[in-house]
Protein backbone atom coordinates (compact mmCIF):
# COMPACT_ATOMS: atom_id res chain seq x y z
CA UNK A 1 0.00 0.00 0.00
CA UNK A 2 1.36 3.22 -0.85
CA UNK A 3 1.60 6.13 1.61
CA UNK A 4 -0.78 8.67 2.01
CA UNK A 5 1.06 12.36 1.32
CA UNK A 6 -0.26 14.45 4.37
CA UNK A 7 -0.13 18.21 3.46
CA UNK A 8 -0.56 19.92 6.57
CA UNK A 9 1.85 22.59 7.39
CA UNK A 10 0.66 26.72 6.61
CA UNK A 11 3.42 26.98 4.17
CA UNK A 12 2.95 23.51 2.39
CA UNK A 13 -0.61 24.00 2.04
CA UNK A 14 -0.17 27.26 0.66
CA UNK A 15 2.26 25.93 -1.66
CA UNK A 16 0.60 22.84 -2.76
CA UNK A 17 -2.97 24.78 -3.06
CA UNK A 18 -1.26 27.25 -5.56
CA UNK A 19 0.78 24.83 -7.45
CA UNK A 20 -2.13 22.16 -8.34
CA UNK A 21 -5.31 24.48 -8.03
CA UNK A 22 -4.23 28.21 -8.66
CA UNK A 23 -5.86 28.43 -5.04
CA UNK A 24 -4.84 30.37 -1.70
CA UNK A 25 -6.04 28.47 1.63
CA UNK A 26 -8.12 31.82 2.36
CA UNK A 27 -10.17 30.81 -0.78
CA UNK A 28 -11.02 27.48 0.29
CA UNK A 29 -11.83 28.72 3.40
CA UNK A 30 -14.32 30.55 2.17
CA UNK A 31 -16.02 27.67 0.28
CA UNK A 32 -16.02 26.40 3.93
CA UNK A 33 -17.48 29.56 5.65
CA UNK A 34 -19.88 29.15 2.81
CA UNK A 35 -21.29 25.52 3.36
CA UNK A 36 -21.11 26.11 7.16
CA UNK A 37 -23.14 29.29 7.14
CA UNK A 38 -25.62 27.67 5.33
CA UNK A 39 -26.26 24.80 6.97
CA UNK A 40 -26.41 26.83 10.43
CA UNK A 41 -29.81 28.95 8.34
CA UNK A 42 -31.62 25.39 8.81
CA UNK A 43 -34.30 25.71 11.44
CA UNK A 44 -36.60 23.08 12.79
CA UNK A 45 -39.20 23.10 10.51
CA UNK A 46 -36.83 21.90 7.47
CA UNK A 47 -36.93 18.88 6.91
CA UNK A 48 -34.36 17.01 8.59
CA UNK A 49 -31.97 16.37 5.81
CA UNK A 50 -32.03 20.20 5.43
CA UNK A 51 -28.54 21.03 6.73
CA UNK A 52 -26.20 18.33 4.81
CA UNK A 53 -28.44 19.44 1.91
CA UNK A 54 -27.73 23.34 1.93
CA UNK A 55 -24.00 22.90 2.93
CA UNK A 56 -23.88 20.76 -0.46
CA UNK A 57 -25.49 23.32 -2.39
CA UNK A 58 -24.08 26.11 -1.19
CA UNK A 59 -20.44 24.90 -1.00
CA UNK A 60 -20.83 23.58 -4.51
CA UNK A 61 -21.69 27.04 -5.43
CA UNK A 62 -19.11 28.77 -3.44
CA UNK A 63 -16.29 25.95 -5.19
CA UNK A 64 -17.85 27.05 -8.93
CA UNK A 65 -18.16 31.03 -8.19
CA UNK A 66 -14.00 30.90 -7.03
CA UNK A 67 -12.64 28.64 -9.53
CA UNK A 68 -15.06 29.37 -12.65
CA UNK A 69 -13.17 32.93 -12.08
CA UNK A 70 -9.89 31.02 -12.82
CA UNK A 71 -10.95 29.34 -16.28
CA UNK A 72 -12.15 26.11 -14.23
CA UNK A 73 -16.08 24.44 -15.97
CA UNK A 74 -18.67 22.87 -14.39
CA UNK A 75 -18.78 19.40 -14.83
CA UNK A 76 -22.05 17.04 -14.50
CA UNK A 77 -20.88 14.07 -15.99
CA UNK A 78 -22.65 11.16 -14.35
CA UNK A 79 -24.75 13.41 -12.27
CA UNK A 80 -21.70 14.33 -10.42
CA UNK A 81 -21.56 17.99 -9.73
CA UNK A 82 -18.39 18.87 -10.05
CA UNK A 83 -16.26 21.70 -10.93
CA UNK A 84 -13.13 20.83 -13.29
CA UNK A 85 -9.87 22.59 -15.13
CA UNK A 86 -9.57 20.85 -18.63
CA UNK A 87 -5.79 21.94 -18.44
CA UNK A 88 -4.70 20.46 -15.19
CA UNK A 89 -7.30 17.82 -15.51
CA UNK A 90 -8.24 18.35 -11.85
CA UNK A 91 -11.92 17.84 -10.71
CA UNK A 92 -13.22 18.97 -7.08
CA UNK A 93 -16.34 17.68 -5.66
CA UNK A 94 -18.02 19.08 -2.48
CA UNK A 95 -18.72 16.42 0.02
CA UNK A 96 -19.95 16.91 3.88
CA UNK A 97 -18.06 14.59 6.06
CA UNK A 98 -18.61 12.84 9.36
CA UNK A 99 -15.17 13.84 10.11
CA UNK A 100 -12.35 15.24 8.33
CA UNK A 101 -8.12 16.86 8.71
CA UNK A 102 -7.74 14.39 11.18
CA UNK A 103 -4.69 11.87 11.12
CA UNK A 104 -6.17 9.18 13.06
CA UNK A 105 -8.93 8.58 10.78
CA UNK A 106 -9.69 8.72 7.04
CA UNK A 107 -12.66 11.31 6.13
CA UNK A 108 -15.81 9.48 5.95
CA UNK A 109 -18.59 10.71 3.38
CA UNK A 110 -21.78 11.34 5.61
CA UNK A 111 -23.75 9.43 2.79
CA UNK A 112 -21.90 6.72 1.00
CA UNK A 113 -21.51 6.92 -2.46
CA UNK A 114 -22.40 5.41 -5.64
CA UNK A 115 -20.89 3.27 -8.34
CA UNK A 116 -20.86 6.84 -10.63
CA UNK A 117 -18.62 8.28 -7.93
CA UNK A 118 -16.66 4.88 -8.01
CA UNK A 119 -16.19 5.06 -11.78
CA UNK A 120 -15.00 8.78 -11.36
CA UNK A 121 -12.31 7.87 -8.78
CA UNK A 122 -11.56 4.84 -10.99
CA UNK A 123 -11.21 6.87 -14.18
CA UNK A 124 -8.98 9.30 -12.56
CA UNK A 125 -5.96 7.51 -12.05
CA UNK A 126 -4.57 7.86 -15.04
CA UNK A 127 -4.90 11.34 -14.49
CA UNK A 128 -2.29 11.70 -11.88
CA UNK A 129 0.29 10.14 -14.77
CA UNK A 130 0.45 12.70 -17.56
CA UNK A 131 2.98 10.98 -19.44
CA UNK A 132 0.56 8.40 -20.29
CA UNK A 133 -2.10 10.37 -21.91
CA UNK A 134 -2.48 11.31 -25.58
CA UNK A 135 -5.13 13.94 -27.12
CA UNK A 136 -8.48 13.79 -25.42
CA UNK A 137 -11.91 15.51 -26.63
CA UNK A 138 -12.97 17.89 -23.78
CA UNK A 139 -15.72 15.37 -22.88
CA UNK A 140 -12.77 12.42 -22.14
CA UNK A 141 -10.74 14.97 -20.00
CA UNK A 142 -13.61 15.98 -17.88
CA UNK A 143 -14.39 11.63 -17.59
CA UNK A 144 -10.63 11.35 -16.63
CA UNK A 145 -9.72 14.26 -14.24
CA UNK A 146 -7.98 13.51 -11.10
CA UNK A 147 -10.65 13.45 -8.58
CA UNK A 148 -10.23 15.61 -5.34
CA UNK A 149 -13.29 16.42 -2.64
CA UNK A 150 -13.41 18.79 -0.27
CA UNK A 151 -14.32 17.00 2.96
CA UNK A 152 -16.34 19.40 5.45
CA UNK A 153 -17.15 18.54 8.76
CA UNK A 154 -19.57 20.01 11.40
CA UNK A 155 -20.45 19.63 14.67
CA UNK A 156 -21.26 22.27 16.34
CA UNK A 157 -18.27 24.86 16.77
CA UNK A 158 -15.70 22.39 15.52
CA UNK A 159 -15.48 22.45 11.83
CA UNK A 160 -12.77 21.17 9.90
CA UNK A 161 -11.55 20.84 6.12
CA UNK A 162 -9.52 18.95 3.98
CA UNK A 163 -9.07 18.51 0.34
CA UNK A 164 -7.94 15.07 -0.87
CA UNK A 165 -7.67 12.73 -3.89
CA UNK A 166 -9.03 9.30 -3.07
CA UNK A 167 -7.28 5.82 -4.60
CA UNK A 168 -10.45 4.19 -4.59
CA UNK A 169 -13.94 4.03 -3.27
CA UNK A 170 -15.12 0.63 -1.97
CA UNK A 171 -18.45 -0.02 -0.42
CA UNK A 172 -19.79 3.27 -0.67
CA UNK A 173 -16.85 4.87 1.30
CA UNK A 174 -13.41 6.25 0.37
CA UNK A 175 -10.88 3.70 1.30
CA UNK A 176 -7.45 4.99 0.58
CA UNK A 177 -5.61 8.23 -0.41
CA UNK A 178 -3.13 9.64 -2.75
CA UNK A 179 -2.24 12.69 -1.00
CA UNK A 180 -4.64 14.73 1.52
CA UNK A 181 -4.32 18.39 2.34
CA UNK A 182 -5.67 19.55 5.85
CA UNK A 183 -7.29 22.82 5.54
CA UNK A 184 -9.03 23.12 8.92
CA UNK A 185 -7.89 21.31 11.38
CA UNK A 186 -8.95 20.90 15.02
CA UNK A 187 -8.88 24.20 16.71
CA UNK A 188 -8.18 26.86 13.89
CA UNK A 189 -11.96 27.43 13.19
CA UNK A 190 -12.82 28.89 16.71
CA UNK A 191 -9.82 30.96 16.21
CA UNK A 192 -11.44 32.14 12.59
CA UNK A 193 -14.49 33.31 13.99
CA UNK A 194 -12.95 35.27 17.25
CA UNK A 195 -11.03 37.00 14.55
CA UNK A 196 -14.23 37.63 11.89
CA UNK A 197 -16.09 38.76 15.03
CA UNK A 198 -13.72 41.72 15.72
CA UNK A 199 -13.42 42.39 11.99
CA UNK A 200 -16.79 43.07 12.13
CA UNK A 201 -17.18 44.90 14.45
CA UNK A 202 -14.35 47.42 13.42
CA UNK A 203 -15.52 47.62 9.84
CA UNK A 204 -19.03 48.52 10.43
CA UNK A 205 -20.21 51.74 9.62
CA UNK A 206 -22.47 54.29 11.14
CA UNK A 207 -24.00 56.58 10.26
CA UNK A 208 -24.23 60.38 11.77
CA UNK A 209 -26.55 62.41 11.53
CA UNK A 210 -25.83 66.31 11.76
CA UNK A 211 -28.20 68.56 13.17
CA UNK A 212 -28.07 72.51 13.07
CA UNK A 213 -27.97 74.12 16.45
Amino acid sequence: MAVVKIVSEDWEIESRLRDEFDASKEEVIEIVRAAVGARRDAIDDDPVNAPGLLSYIFGTRAIRTIFRSKGWKISRLDNIEATYDPVRRAKIVFQNADHAADLQRKPKAVSDKGPAAERAVKNGQMALFPDMQKEQEEAEIAATAAVWYLFVSADGDDVRAELSCPDVIEGGQFKDFHERIFILQPGEWSRLEVVDDGASAAEQEFEINVTRK
